[in-house]
């Protein structure tokens, strides 16, 4: 997860601190680096990290067992952040409308050092 320096000046963080990232759809731990190309006032979080399954989980086909990564599962999955949708039988991110996509764009967020 990455913030402007001054962001991280200002809540108190530093290059490699740890710090909670808290949504109204949920809550992360996340490793900290401070980039000046992020835009004061956002966390900028990378897309694509964070898998829970194919890679970071053991999974079969046929009884072989398919390769597993441990690293595949590092990061922050965005999801797990997003707004819940509450219309839906079984739990699962709000999708939007037009792309289809988990809502997780523009979520309201705080940040607390660990």
């Amino acid at each position: 997860m990455a913030l402007n320096p001054a962001d991280g000046q200002r809540y108190g963080l530093q290059h490699g601190d740890r710090a909670r990232i808290t949504t109204p759809g949920g809550s992360v731990i996340a490793q900290i680096s401070l980039f000046s190309g992020v835009m004061p006032g956002v966390i900028a979080i990378e897309h694509g990290y964070g898998h829970k399954e194919m890679g970071a989980a053991q999974h079969y086909l046929d009884g072989v067992a398919l390769p597993v990564n441990p690293q595949v599962g590092a990061g922050i999955n965005l999801n797990d952040l997003g707004f819940t949708d509450h219309t839906r039988q079984i739990p699962n991110t709000w999708l939007d409308w037009v792309s289809g996509a988990s809502v997780r764009q523009g979520l309201p967020a705080k940040i607390a050092r660990l």
